[in-house]
């Protein structure tokens, strides 16, 4: 009877064995893929283009090791074709495309062609690039951050001229030395920047060094804004630009900065993942005055 028994048990075992070795294995192989990302300014060189290999959410995500530095990637307009080189990292410059010849800019009211091949895998894209526009009201050369940081009034406005056609502008916020403080001052002093103590400090764009925020255009000739003082993180010199993007970089704008994730059907690559967009930019610099040592 207990033989009987064992018996049975192994062959239920044997048979279960043979059953899951029958089915598709565990969905645990991970297939890579490409995304593209492509912004082209006008009146500047062709750069900043990057390919890279998406990664298993399992691994610790590395960004220089998916970076692809053989891909073909080119960018046609008005009958020309410029194929792009590679800057690797390490360099001054982002790593990714760039046209090696910087006397070319790009065009305002042009449309341009992007082509990457990767592996024998063939992903395009085109962009129209839009108008410029012009300072009316740019910022002051020096902003006092109040004294009373809880109850913080607005900063001076700025103001631009509408761009032909524009329906958002992208306002963007750079703090370009985190270190350096005094030399911007008249006279200059020795002092050290610091960071901008704030309760929301732990949220997630902490420990990035640029603030966006869309504005939309309006009907007015033109559009205007104070800059809010949530968009510093810290004080010393900034860069404030005036972004007036095509429809690609608006929506991955709108995805990948305000949502934080993307819809492979809201893309603008043909045959891949990402982007291929442009705009054209102003950009001015200021000094944000600490309220206290």
């Amino acid at each position: 009877m207990i033989y009987n028994i064992f018996r049975n048990l192994l062959l239920l075992s044997i048979i279960a064995v043979i059953i899951v070795s029958c089915e598709d294995p565990a969905p645990t192989d991970y297939i890579p893929d490409i995304v593209v990302e492509g912004l082209l300014i006008v009146d500047e060189p062709i750069r900043n283009i990057t390919v890279i290999r998406t990664q298993p959410l399992a691994d610790s995500f590395s960004y220089y090791n998916s970076l692809i530095s053989n891909a073909i990637v080119k960018i046609k307009s008005e009958g020309q074709e410029f194929l792009l080189d590679y800057n690797p990292p390490g360099n001054d410059n982002k790593p990714g495309y760039y046209f090696s010849d910087t006397s070319y800019k790009v065009k305002s009211n042009q449309l341009y062609e992007m082509e990457v091949i990767v592996d024998g895998k063939i992903m395009t894209g085109t962009t129209f690039t839009p108008a410029r526009t012009d300072w009316i009201r740019s910022p002051k050369k020096y902003i006092q951050y109040p004294i009373d940081s809880i109850n913080l009034p607005p900063t001076d406005t700025i103001e631009w001229k509408r761009a032909d056609k524009a329906n958002f502008y992208l306002i963007g916020i750079s703090c370009l030395d985190t270190n350096g403080y005094g030399e911007y001052l008249n006279p200059q002093t020795n002092e050290k920047n610091r960071r901008i103590e704030r309760p929301f400090r732990n949220d997630r764009s902490y420990w990035e060094l640029t603030s966006f925020v869309p504005i939309p255009a309006g009907t007015d000739t033109s559009t205007s804004t104070p800059i809010v003082w949530s968009v510093f993180k810290f004080f010393g010199k900034h860069q404030v630009s005036i972004f007036v993007p095509d429809f690609n970089f608006l929506r991955w704008f709108a995805q990948a900065q305000a949502r934080g994730q993307v819809e492979p059907i809201l893309q603008s690559i043909n045959n891949g993942f990402g982007y291929f967009g442009s705009a054209s930019v102003i950009r001015d610099t200021s000094v944000l005055l600490k309220n206290q040592p």
